[in-house]
């Protein structure tokens, strides 16, 4: 069995917070949650708890979504953000998802939240997957290049009609002929 999904609470109302982890657990989630109100809390959290995804409210006395984007993304650029409101216009939660919020959703619509963080985190998972792939690419890169860089032997390859597209500095050694002659 997985472990639970660690979720980050920004809510300062108790109540929604409730209805959140209720409608969470009623889509089968297993879930654990932490909640916070303040920034310091907030800032602990991410350091204590290490979040698999932060549900915050738009706005709260002492703190706002903005602040929480602001800071996950800092502390934990790859950690989704959902904003969880009870009114949001399109232009702040468009503002919202351009500074990086991974979905944004209205309270009254709180059965949209269960798919919203499967998105989230299948997105964050692509992601990761991707800059794995392009890691291993470099690495490959670099080992090409430097077997290809060290060897003795000549190594070079022509195009389609016949001119040299790349050499290893055997060949330049060996022939004469320049990487930068063209």
């Amino acid at each position: 069995m997985a472990d639970p999904l660690r979720i980050l609470l920004a809510e300062d109302v108790a109540d929604d917070a409730a209805l959140i982890e209720q409608e969470l657990r009623r889509e089968g989630l297993a879930i654990t949650t932490r909640r916070v109100e303040s920034e310091a809390a907030f800032r602990q959290a991410l350091q204590q708890f290490v979040p698999d995804v932060i549900l915050t409210d738009h706005s709260m006395p002492q703190f706002t979504a903005a602040d929480a984007l602001r800071i996950a993304r800092e502390a934990h650029s790859d950690t989704p953000v959902i904003i969880v409101t009870g009114s949001l216009d399109e232009e702040t939660a468009a503002d919202y998802i351009k500074a990086g919020a991974a979905d944004y959703i209205v309270k009254h619509h709180l059965e949209r939240l269960p798919s919203a963080v499967a998105r989230a985190l299948d997105l964050q998972r692509a992601r990761a997957e991707q800059a794995h792939a392009e890691d291993a690419r470099r690495q490959t890169e670099e080992r090409y290049r430097t077997l290809v860089e060290g060897v003795r032997d000549v190594i070079f390859a022509l195009t389609p009609d016949g001119a040299i597209s790349a050499l290893n500095p055997a060949f330049e050694t060996i022939t004469g002929w320049s990487r930068t002659r063209g």
